[in-house]
Formats: C-alpha cells, sequence, structure tokens
C-alpha cells in the first residue's frame, strides 16, 4: 500500500478541506440574510449531508487501483468550484414560507430539494479526500490530518475574509480555491491524461463565465423586515457592512419617513426626530435618531416605558446601557442628565456606523465625554467589571448566531438567563436599577418568562420579599421591567404610577398591591386582562408554569433559550396563524429543528443502508456482524465528537465573550488539534489500533466529564482577565478532547484497510451522515433537557464506539 507519491497532494487536501468550510460559512451568512434562522440550520442540516452522499456512491463503484483516483480528484475539486457558484446563486433566490413545512408533505418537498442543491459542492469536496484515502489507504492518518488543519484554517480564513468580502463575493474566493486545487491534484497525479488537461482547462472557463453572469446577492425572504423597510416608496440603503457578526444595513426614507418610538402611547401627541433604520441580516434592530433642531423632537424618549428609572434615580446617574445598537438608550440617558454613560456594543461595525459615518447626523452621539463605548458581549463585560452603576439598561432582543460552517453552535442566548440577571444585580449600587425592555406579544410571553427569571435571579441571589424588588410597567406591545437592588419604597410606588398615568400606560405589576390592575386604556376593548405574572408571585406559581400556554420557563445558563416559548398544543393555532398573516404568534424554532432533525436522520439511515447488497457482493464478503460494527463505530465517533464539541463551543464562547472571535478559533482549534491527533496514528500498527481507539474513547469519556463537573470552576477566576489570556486558557482546556477526536477515525480506518479499502467511503460516508445529524440533534435535546445533557450524550456515544471498534 503507498503512502504520499508527490508533495502537491497534502496541498490539495489541505485546500479542499478548508474550500469546503469556507463554503458552509458562507453558505451560513447567505442563508441568514435570506430566512429565518431556523429554516437557514435546516437547510445547512440538509446540505451537510452531501459527505454521506459522496460515501453512499463511492461504496457502489468499483473504484480503480492506478492513477485514476487522484485524475477523478482533480474533476471532483473543479466540479466543486463550479457547483460552488451555482449554488451560491439558488442560495441567493431561495425563500420559504415557515408555515407551509408544518402542511404537510408537500411543503417539505422544496426544503428537501433545496437542501439537497446546497449539499452538492460538500459532495464533490468529500469525495475528493475519499479517493486519496482510497488510492493511499496507508496514509489515511496523514490525508485526514491534512483535512481537519486545512477546515481549521479555511475557517479562520473565511472569517477575516467576511470582514472584508459580502458573502457572494466570499464564494467566489471558494469557488478559486476549488479550481487551484484541481489543478494542484492534476499536477500530483502520475499520468496526466490528455481529456484530463482539456476537462479542466474547459472547466476553468466556464467558472470564469459563471463567476461574470451569476448574481450571487441575497434576496430578503418571507418575515424579513428587510422586506418591508427596503420595500417602501422611496426607501434607499444608504450604508451597507458586511461581517461574521451579521450584515447591517442603515435605511433612509426621505418620502415615508419611519416613526419609530417603542411604546410610545397611541394618544401620544409628541413629534418624532428624523430616523434611519437599522436591519442586521434583514431583521429590524432599532433607529438612529437626527440630532439637532428642534431639539424638542428627542422628547419622545422620556414618553417611552424605559424611561422609568430614571424618575426614580437621583440626579445625575452613572448609567451602563448594553446592546447600544443606533443609541436610543445612550441618548435616552443623556437626556436625563447622566453624569456617565457606559455604552457595551457587541458589533463593531455598527457601533462604527453610529460614531463615524453618521456621527454629524447622530449628533456625535458616542463620542460625547460622557459616554464611554466598550465592544463586547454583555456577559463578559459584566463579568469582567469592576464598578457598580445606579441604572443599567438592557434591550430585550434575540441575537443573530454566529456560525463557522455547520458549526454554529447551541443557538443559545447567555444575556437573559438567571445567571446573567444576577451578575447584572450584583453589578448595582445600592438602590441601584436593573430595567429591560422588550416588544411584549400578545398572547403575553415575553415579559412573562422575564418577570418568572427576574424572581429566580432575585431568589437565588437570596433576598428577602423578591417580589417587593419588581415593577412592571406595560405599553402598546412594549414591556419594560425593572428589578431593584433593594426594596420599592412607597413614594417610589407612587411615582410610578403617575409616570403611568401621565404617558397611558398599564401597571402589569406593583409590589404589595401587585393585585391591583389598571383599566388597561391601551388594552384590548373591554379593558386589559389581568396580568398572567400574577400568578407567579402566588403558591400556585409552579403548576401556572406548566399549564400556560407558552413555555416561560426560567431561562438558565444549562437551558439558554429564553426565546423558546414553544408548546405542542400551539400546533392547533396553525390555521389561524396562516390566515392571519402573522407567523410569530406561532413559535416555529423547536418544531424546524425537530423537522430537521426527522429529515436528515431519515436521509442518512437510507444513504448508509443503499450499499449493502454491493458491499455484500465484493470478493472480502464482510459479514453482517461486521458491517454492523463498522456502522455503529463510525455513526457514534460521528455524533459523539460533534455533541461534545458544540458544548465546549458554547461554554468557551460565554468565556471569551468576544463571539465573532471565539467561535472561528474554538472550531479552527479543535479541527487543528484533532488534525494533529490523526496524523499521530500514522505509525500505529494495525494490531494495536483497537487497543489504542479504546483509549482514545476512555480519554474523551475522562474530558467530558471533567469538563462537566471542573470546567465552569477552572476558568471563573481568569474571567477578567485579557482576552489573550484567556485564548491560551481555551487552548489548554481543548487540546486533550481535540486531540482524542483525532484518533478515533483513522484508527477505525486502519482496523478496515488490512484487506483493502472497499468498506472506506462507506464507513466514512457514515461518519459524515452522523456528523451532519448531530448539530440539530444537540439543540433539539438541548433545548428541552440542558447542554449539560449532550455531554453525557457525547460519552454514551464514546462508550457505544469502544465497544463496537471494529
Amino acid at each position: 500500500m503507498r503512502s504520499w507519491p508527490s508533495s502537491l497532494l497534502p496541498l490539495a487536501v489541505w485546500g479542499i478541506g478548508g474550500a469546503a468550510l469556507g463554503y458552509e460559512l458562507a453558505l451560513a451568512r447567505l442563508l441568514a440574510i435570506s430566512l429565518w434562522p431556523a429554516l437557514a440550520a435546516t437547510l445547512l442540516t440538509l446540505a451537510a449531508l452531501g459527505g454521506a452522499v459522496s460515501g453512499t456512491v463511492l461504496s457502489t463503484l468499483r473504484l480503480p487501483a492506478n492513477n485514476a483516483p487522484a485524475c477523478l480528484c482533480a474533476v471532483n475539486a473543479l466540479a466543486f468550484a463550479l457547483s460552488v457558484v451555482a449554488c451560491a446563486s439558488t442560495a441567493a433566490a431561495v425563500m420559504f414560507d415557515p408555515l407551509d413545512l408544518l402542511s404537510g408533505v408537500s411543503g417539505w418537498l422544496p426544503l428537501m430539494l433545496a437542501g439537497a442543491i446546497l449539499g452538492i459542492p460538500l459532495f464533490f469536496a468529500t469525495n475528493c479526500l475519499v479517493l486519496v484515502m482510497v488510492r493511499f489507504p496507508a496514509g489515511i492518518a496523514g490525508v485526514y490530518a491534512a483535512n481537519l488543519i486545512g477546515a481549521g484554517m479555511g475557517g479562520i480564513a473565511m472569517t477575516a475574509a467576511l470582514f472584508l468580502l459580502s458573502p457572494g463575493e466570499a464564494m467566489v474566493g471558494v469557488a478559486l480555491v476549488g479550481a487551484a486545487v484541481g489543478w494542484l491534484a492534476l499536477l500530483a497525479a502520475g499520468e496526466r491524461p490528455r481529456w484530463l488537461w482539456s476537462a479542466l482547462t474547459l472547466g476553468s472557463l466556464a467558472l470564469a463565465v459563471l463567476l461574470v453572469r451569476v448574481d450571487l446577492e441575497p434576496f430578503h425572504g418571507a418575515g424579513k423586515d428587510a422586506a418591508r423597510w427596503l420595500g417602501a416608496m422611496g426607501a434607499r440603503e444608504a450604508a451597507r457592512r458586511d461581517s461574521p457578526l451579521g450584515r447591517l444595513q442603515i435605511v433612509r426614507n426621505e418620502q415615508i419617513p419611519p416613526r419609530y418610538a417603542p411604546g410610545l402611547a397611541l394618544t401620544s401627541r409628541v413629534a418624532l426626530p428624523e430616523q434611519l433604520v437599522v436591519l442586521a441580516d434583514g431583521e429590524f434592530r432599532g433607529v438612529i435618531d437626527r440630532a439637532g433642531d428642534p431639539p424638542q423632537r428627542t422628547a419622545y424618549l422620556d414618553r417611552l416605558p424605559s424611561a422609568l428609572p430614571y424618575h426614580l434615580l437621583a440626579p445625575r446617574p452613572t448609567v451602563l446601557v448594553f446592546g447600544a445598537g443606533g443609541g436610543s438608550f445612550v441618548r435616552q440617558a443623556l437626556q436625563h442628565h447622566a453624569a456617565r454613560v457606559d455604552a457595551v456594543e457587541p458589533n463593531p461595525q455598527l457601533s462604527g456606523l453610529v460614531r463615524d459615518d453618521f456621527g454629524p447626523f447622530a449628533g456625535h452621539l458616542l463620542s460625547d465625554p460622557r459616554v464611554v463605548l466598550h465592544i463586547a458581549d454583555a456577559r463578559a463585560f459584566i463579568r469582567g467589571a469592576d464598578a457598580r452603576w445606579n441604572l443599567i439598561q438592557l434591550p430585550l432582543e434575540q441575537a443573530p448566531a454566529v456560525a463557522v460552517g455547520a458549526v454554529r453552535g447551541l443557538d443559545g442566548d447567555f444575556a437573559y438567563t438567571v445567571d446573567a440577571l444576577v451578575d447584572y444585580l450584583r453589578r448595582l449600587e445600592p438602590g441601584g436599577l436593573l430595567a429591560v425592555t422588550g416588544i411584549g406579544r400578545q398572547p403575553p410571553r415575553d415579559g412573562v418568562k422575564l418577570f418568572a427569571t427576574a424572581l429566580a435571579a432575585l431568589e437565588r441571589l437570596g433576598v428577602p420579599a423578591p417580589p417587593h424588588r419588581l415593577v412592571w410597567v406595560r405599553s402598546w406591545q412594549v414591556t419594560t421591567l425593572v428589578l431593584k437592588n433593594g426594596e420599592f419604597a412607597r413614594d417610589e410606588l407612587e411615582r410610578i404610577r403617575r409616570f403611568d398615568r401621565e404617558r397611558g400606560f398599564d401597571e402589569g405589576y406593583l409590589p404589595r398591591d401587585g393585585a391591583r390592575q389598571a383599566d388597561g386604556s391601551q388594552g384590548r376593548p373591554g379593558g386589559a386582562p389581568r396580568p398572567p405574572v400574577l400568578a407567579l408571585v402566588g403558591p400556585q406559581r409552579d403548576e401556572f408554569l406548566r399549564n400556560y400556554a407558552y413555555r416561560v420557563e426560567p431561562a438558565t445558563d444549562d437551558r439558554p433559550y429564553f426565546f423558546d416559548f414553544f408548546r405542542w398544543p400551539l400546533l392547533s393555532r396553525l390555521q389561524l396563524t396562516r390566515g392571519a398573516g402573522a407567523p410569530t404568534a406561532l413559535d416555529m424554532t423547536y418544531p424546524l429543528h425537530l423537522l430537521a432533525l426527522c429529515l436528515a436522520l431519515i436521509a442518512a439511515v437510507v444513504l448508509a443502508a443503499l450499499p449493502l447488497g454491493s458491499l455484500r457482493r465484493q470478493p472480502e464478503q464482510p459479514t453482517r456482524a461486521r458491517l454492523f460494527k463498522v456502522a455503529a463505530y463510525f455513526s457514534m465517533i460521528g455524533i459523539g465528537v460533534v455533541l461534545n464539541t458544540l458544548v465546549y463551543l458554547e461554554r468557551l464562547t460565554l468565556y471569551l465573550g468576544h463571539r465573532v472571535y471565539a467561535v472561528p478559533v474554538i472550531v479552527a482549534g479543535f479541527l487543528v488539534f484533532a488534525g494533529i491527533g490523526s496524523r499521530l496514528t500514522a505509525h500505529i500498527p494495525r494490531r494495536t489500533a483497537r487497543g489504542r481507539a479504546l483509549l482514545a474513547a476512555g480519554g474523551l469519556v475522562t474530558c467530558s466529564m471533567l469538563y462537566y463537573q471542573f470546567g465552569g470552576p477552572l476558568l471563573a477566576p481568569s474571567e477578567g482577565l485579557p482576552l489573550a489570556f484567556k485564548l491560551l486558557m481555551v487552548l489548554v482546556v481543548i487540546v486533550p478532547p481535540a486531540l482524542c477526536m483525532g484518533l478515533m477515525l483513522p484508527l477505525g480506518m486502519k482496523r478496515l484497510t488490512h484487506d483493502g479499502a472497499q468498506l472506506v467511503p462507506w464507513a466514512f460516508g457514515i461518519n459524515r451522515g452522523a456528523a451532519a445529524v448531530a448539530p440539530v440533534l444537540g439543540i433539539v435535546v438541548a433545548m428541552k433537557f440542558g447542554q449539560s445533557t449532550l455531554l453525557l450524550m457525547a460519552a454514551a456515544c464514546y462508550v457505544c464506539a469502544a465497544l463496537a471498534v471494529p
């Protein structure tokens, strides 16, 4: 059996690994702009099955033993480049109505077809890798190592590129890398037939034509706010910025000026200033108010529910604003004579637009000497802060996910958990206030869940009489919950009532007389309904949480899914929401993830079963028991490795704080060190491979259990240290499990290649199919049972793999 024939072939394998992950990352960005997040995740899951299709196809073919696989690798690399452009064009144009997916099989077919099309580039990329493995079975450890390390470097490179390029332009770069890999593979082949030179030349010319003529700019699909804001008469895009955190768009409309004042009473006659709309991945993220004459036009900020804390605090408070965004909360603090405003914004490009590009329009808001801008995640900032504030303002809005390829994490949001509120409350001065303001959808669920989470946070702190430290104010579709570091005094309650009367707000909850209810001047006809939060301060809280129409149990760091309100009885409202045109009334995230899991699982099982007849007819005639052990081993390590990585990714991202840097660094770290682990198996003889695989599985189980028990306490003391030191700590944590992960697959492959490499494509396809299913499986399980459960599941997968080593 031969090892590497040319120094160019490792470079080609390295390049195709980086190009494949780069394609997944750019595809994730395109879909995030076009579709709802859960729909984008579903398509990414189905597209990832392209690797499983490769294993199925190649395991049914009689692959030649000469240089033909190297030539076929060159052809597949160029096919990858061509399909990247074609599929990126498809991804840019794909649009779905999420509610159609729950109407029956007919609603799934377009989604499945789109997922299959988007998986074609990954099919060709996996072909390249498997063909090289089959051609050089003795070098599988090196082949797999080069692919993993290339994928890690490709993820870092694509993340950096997305700061400079749009997703469509990044796709062009991926296609060019794929074409370069094709020529490298051709040069690495021992024999270079004339037809292959012609094919690569013609394919390269076709690629050049496609790059010139195909439009890769994504559309904004159904349900995206951008379709409404940009589709209005007179609307134009004033600025655009792309980054891994999302696409930012600033929209100006002088013909039909936007008028956005969240929570302003319908009867209010306050004038509004000129405004620019801020969109992130096509979703509305607030406005930028024009400063200047007449200055009273920004006085509307005192008529909003979020202004309540300023009517309770002493003059010149110190204020911490999370999610500075377009600057509305910062301007509100300055208008109420704040002595200092710490503005925290995780997206540096958004703060740059407000401070620099639109600084004169906004009155140089973020350059005010009283404002200190911090580019950081809310949890990372508060954990590393030493100061205390009189007021902490927190907007209640769902943050966009950051992905590295199909590795999107577990979609958790750690800003609105019980643990997060505890962190915020600990940074308040005595008598200080924490105010959380957000849209209050009907039927009530956001505010109810926030109230339950706040109660749980106060109870965890062990303060006396937690209900006496809460105030809940409701306006039309907006709620503000205020938590105090101390109990509300009677004169403060009277000021709250006066504030509500003057602005036409409802008293959702006041301490001591929480049962008292305003007449509901902004509620439905006949008066506002009794607030459901009243049940949370009574003895029937647990029963209320179990029986409420929506899932409103407090979010925690183990289940950080604040915006998951879905319960299965909500499906009965399907036809009503379709007719009313209000799909947000039915939370679709969980059922869409579950649908993606079912589709991916069925597809993976079918793809694994299709080649069985062909495999049994091979000269070696592997037994059913051997085929079962091969399938069990490679599927278990595929699921276990991904689940383990996802939990590390979520927890270490929370530790690092800077998500746009944390996600690619953590994923690249796992891939690179797994590649090193794979390379270490190159000289392990086959007779000891089984024992080494058992040791690797045991090492992974040990790492999972140690991190489960001691990961948090180990990292907690260093949370306030500089980012460079924290990155070093992350590498120390991930090196042991990553090395063990890299050992598992090549050691298993060594057990297959002693009598030829016929089972290699099938085993690798099973592994890819399991790895495609694992991310959505992790999300579904974590939303239901918590992220810590995934570590136990991963450990169970490693144990099963150890028992099934072929």
